[in-house]
């Protein structure tokens, strides 16, 4: 009879660890990347709404969901396998995997604007009030702390260099804060137009866009050159593609793309029906969300050959109890 109960006991351990094993299996090929699907984060969020949500796509299929730990979390930042989010209405930021499975949670000291990451460099802004942003910078085992007027909105970090964008409410002009890694020292170069929709550097220049121009600053000798592109009201994402500048266009129920020199000449400009809500660039494709606000804002993610200027991907974004207010591309197709 003992040899009996032994036996079973032995079985019944089997099958636990049988169980154990095969539900953790279950579990990575969750976190796994997937080299031929595209794999998109998107976040929901209403308000001052709690019940928000972050969602994992693996091309139209859903993955995982979660809910956002009972935080009103609405913006996102993803860099390698690690992904963060924050909201400016809290002092908190959480770091999650690609699994959705919380990895840390930080109360930071007041309401992030934004916060971004580049292997050991962290930026974060925070509003203070209507007087000062906040921004704190921490390179390797060096951590400066500056107050500017607000608002500084957003960051490019690079080897050498941090360029902050502000657009100043006091005085209704914008400037780029540009901070040298080595010499820890900043340095301002004033703007005559706001609302900059991206950041970004091509061929050695930083390239702003806002509503309708084109703005171009030499990074040696931060002179700065604006190129009018009145064709066009809202000027949206940049890319670099072949040393070559496309920036893409939202208006009046198109989406386009224009292809420009640095001297702000058009060569060549596209556009296709689409009800614009939000886009990113990664690579050569443009990832762009368009709305059907007539049926209970149903989300359409298009994915978009930018030089060849055609979709290679579509597929409708479950509908969710509140509003897509981010997104990130964690992983670009390499089957196309």
């Amino acid at each position: 009879m003992p040899k009996i109960i032994t036996y079973i006991s032995l079985l019944i351990s089997i099958l636990i660890l049988l169980l154990f094993i095969f539900f953790q299996n279950d579990k990575d090929e969750t976190v796994k990347i997937n080299p031929d699907k595209e794999t998109i984060l998107y976040v929901f969020g209403h308000g001052f709404n709690k019940s928000g949500k972050i969602v994992r796509m693996d091309d139209d299929k859903v993955v995982k969901e979660s809910k956002l730990y009972r935080e009103n979390l609405n913006a996102l930042k993803s860099r390698g396998n690690r992904h963060y989010l924050w909201s400016g209405h809290n002092k908190k930021l959480v770091e999650i995997d690609s699994s959705l499975n919380l990895k840390e949670k930080t109360n930071k000291k007041d309401d992030i604007l934004f916060f971004d990451k580049k292997e050991d460099i962290e930026v974060i802004a925070y509003n203070i009030d209507t007087t000062k942003t906040t921004v704190e910078i921490k390179d390797g085992n060096q951590k400066i702390t500056k107050n500017f007027p607000p608002l500084v909105v957003k960051s490019l970090i690079t080897d050498k260099k941090i360029y902050l964008y502000s657009d100043n409410m006091i005085n209704n002009l914008a400037a780029v804060y540009v901070y040298d890694r080595e010499k820890e020292n900043f340095e301002e170069i004033t703007l005559h137009h706001i609302n900059a929709s991206e950041m970004k550097l091509v061929n050695d220049k930083l390239v702003l866009t806002t509503e309708n121009e084109l703005t171009v600053i030499n990074t040696t000798t931060k002179d700065v050159k604006y190129y009018p592109l009145k064709n066009h009201q809202l000027l949206l994402n940049i890319s670099d593609i072949n040393k070559e500048m496309y920036i893409t266009y939202a208006e009046e129920g198109q989406l386009g793309v224009m292809k420009v020199s640095e001297q702000g000449n058009v060569k060549l400009d596209r556009s296709m029906p689409f009800r614009y809500y939000d886009s990113k660039v990664v690579g050569n494709k443009l990832y762009a969300i368009d709305i059907d606000e007539d049926k209970k804002l149903e989300y359409t993610m298009n994915i978009i050959d930018i030089e060849q200027w055609k979709v290679i991907k579509k597929y409708r974004i479950p509908h969710q109890e509140n509003n897509l207010t981010d997104f990130e591309v964690i992983n670009k197709a390499s089957n196309e």
